[in-house]
């Protein structure tokens, strides 16, 4: 599994991250990406560099200061980290 930095000229995301699953009144489970931002656009945002594992993807998102860390990426992400 990889982990990809998307990136556009405000935030920082990461692509690969699980997605989660969501439960819904008629009693069918529809997928739903951590990241709503690139279920809806992915091709808007630039490509990074590839990690292995979701803590070097998350790192090295954190370490581009010049935009912000999408929160909802950093959350999946540190919930794939936690196991």
């Amino acid at each position: 599994m990889s982990f990809t930095i998307r990136y556009n000229r405000t935030s920082n995301h990461i692509e690969g991250l699980d997605i989660a699953s969501q439960d819904s009144a008629d009693g069918l489970d529809y997928a739903m990406s951590a990241c709503s931002a690139l279920s809806r656009g992915l091709t808007r945002f630039a490509k990074g560099p590839t990690f292995e594992t979701p803590a070097e993807a998350l790192a090295h998102a954190k370490l581009l200061r010049q935009r912000k860390m999408c929160a909802k990426c950093e959350a999946a992400a540190l919930k794939m980290i936690e196991g």
